[in-house]
């Protein structure tokens, strides 16, 4: 998550769909608060005085917050008013990703399990028959949209046309960035020569929520 109070923008990171990359290239507008700001805040809450953005100035956030998240812990006023947006990425080709960053990623939480797996064909059994059975499936949806389904943010775009939709949010932003491609991992590029019948189609059932939200296929 990126927050810039300078130009008023919100950036909801969605795991693996280019996060590090758009972070990177917007990073210079990003707020960090100053130990004035955090001494402030602590002076303001003692004399009980409002003082503009300050809570939300020195408020921490996870790496991964969602929309949903952010709508409770920030003020209304920022919430509603700051420019969200997030990017997705089509599913079959997202847990590709996610399948590759978690055997490389030693600190990733599922690293020795996923690496134990003979194949992506196991890992996707694991995820649809196995994990399934006792976690909910983590959707992009639940990043950008609250439990209602309500889209919490004012732009999605998409890994697919990463530079065009980048490109259109710099405009709307007014914003000067160039977007570096980083934590690209090793794999085929081509997403569908992972995937056989069966696996596709239970990634399908698993993941129709996204599919329908955002207009994605196998194809």
């Amino acid at each position: 998550m990126l927050i810039s109070f300078e130009k008023k923008f919100i950036f909801i990171h969605v795991y693996k769909v280019a996060g590090s990359s758009i972070n990177k290239a917007l990073k210079s507008y990003q707020y960090s608060p100053s130990l004035y700001v955090k001494s402030l805040d602590k002076i303001s809450q003692i004399l009980s005085l409002e003082v503009p953005y300050l809570f939300d100035r020195v408020t921490k956030f996870e790496h991964h917050v969602t929309a949903s998240e952010l709508k409770k812990s920030l003020s209304p006023k920022v919430f509603n008013t700051f420019y969200k947006f997030g990017f997705v990425r089509n599913p079959w080709d997202w847990q590709v990703s996610l399948y590759h960053y978690a055997r490389k990623e030693k600190t990733n939480k599922h690293h020795q399990l996923i690496k134990s797996k003979k194949n992506f064909d196991e890992y996707i059994d694991w995820l649809v028959n196995d994990w399934w059975t006792t976690h909910e499936i983590r959707l992009q949806k639940s990043f950008l949209y609250d439990e209602q389904g309500n889209c919490l943010v004012d732009f999605i775009g998409k890994y697919e046309q990463l530079d065009q939709d980048f490109n259109s949010l710099l405009e709307k932003l007014d914003v000067k960035a160039s977007l570096p491609h980083v934590n690209s991992s090793k794999r085929k590029k081509d997403y569908r020569l992972y995937y056989n019948d069966k696996t596709a189609a239970w990634l399908e059932e698993a993941y129709k929520d996204d599919i329908a939200t955002f207009g994605y296929s196998f194809e």
